[in-house]
């Protein structure tokens, strides 16, 4: 994050715990949604981002990297939990994919987990970050690590899809929003 590269380089068991408040904010779809039906989701991101020379950096959540595999949508990493509204599902297939696994607890934003998803990344090639407790924050993660230009895409419970544009904007946004997120220790939870 660009305020605090402690932060970057942080192998500890800190984690971010959002505010009430700040996960308010992030309840809400930090980009463009996309709304249901499903099926009409491959097409609408083909025609409105990819097309328009937009790369995945990430998809976060299963449903969401369920939907772009099964619609031959390429993303560089994807972050699940195995988990679909709280009751589980296969994790997407790893043959000839890097899995790298971590642990993130519900209503937190490990930065072990941060790191893998940086690692994740610089591997690419639809890289799979296998989290153990809950991936739904870690779409700031995303939004931070991806290059400016590219897309992070994850699910709006009950809603659909919501595509975030890493622009210099939405960056800078989220990196005040991260900054700003008090860090607890692991052990404290």
């Amino acid at each position: 994050m660009a305020g605090t590269p402690s932060r970057q380089g942080d192998k500890t068991d800190v984690m971010l715990r959002p505010t009430r408040e700040q996960r308010r904010l992030v309840s809400r779809p930090l980009g463009e949604l996309i709304p249901r039906p499903k099926r009409l989701v491959p097409s609408i991101l083909r025609k409105r981002f990819l097309a328009a020379g937009h790369r995945i950096s990430f998809s976060v959540g299963d449903a969401v990297t369920s939907t772009l595999l099964g619609a031959g949508i390429p993303f560089e990493v994807a972050v699940v939990d195995g988990r679909v509204r709280r009751k589980s599902r296969e994790l997407p297939p790893s043959e000839g994919r890097k899995v790298f696994r971590v642990r993130n607890p519900r209503g937190h934003l490990s930065l072990r987990a941060r790191q893998a998803m940086k690692e994740a990344l610089a591997v690419g090639g639809g890289s799979v970050v296998a989290v153990d407790g809950e991936e739904d924050l870690l779409t700031l993660f995303a939004i931070d690590l991806s290059p400016e230009g590219d897309l992070v895409v994850y699910g709006q419970p009950g809603e659909g899809l919501v595509v975030v544009r890493a622009d210099r904007r939405a960056k800078q946004k989220n990196s005040k929003l991260l900054d700003s997120m008090p860090r607890v220790r692991a052990e404290s939870n």
